[in-house]
């Protein structure tokens, strides 16, 4: 049996949960404020263990996927600044979108880009 994406997702999901995270190096804190939905469980590190991010700035998440990552960094922000999630997919971006709305993240904001295409 092939699996699809989405059921992948929701196998590792339910197999590694929150542990996976915090295997990863993220906090329990850190785990619990994203939006449902955001972390896939899919990541393989944790980058803002050791990003210096400071109010005011401008944050670039290349494969930002639903958008964990991104959410995390724009609570960091504290309202200032910008948190911007780049995906090659449509559906992630979609699906960045829909939980950066159900969050109420106003600094949080995703976009689809070939990455051949990408300016950075």
């Amino acid at each position: 049996m092939r699996l699809q994406r989405p059921d992948l997702q929701q196998f590792l999901l339910r197999c590694l949960g929150r542990a996976y995270g915090e295997k990863l190096g993220y906090t329990a804190e850190q785990l619990a404020a994203a939006p449902a939905g955001a972390d896939l469980g899919l990541g393989c590190g944790n980058p803002l263990a050791i990003a210096s991010i400071r109010p005011a700035e401008t944050v670039l998440d290349l494969g930002s996927g639903a958008g964990f990552d991104c959410f995390l960094a724009a609570r960091q922000l504290k309202g200032a600044g910008r948190a911007i999630g780049v995906d090659m997919t449509p559906a992630m971006v979609s699906k960045a979108r829909a939980n950066a709305k159900k969050a109420a993240m106003p600094t949080s904001s995703s976009a689809s880009v070939k990455s051949r295409r990408c300016p950075c």
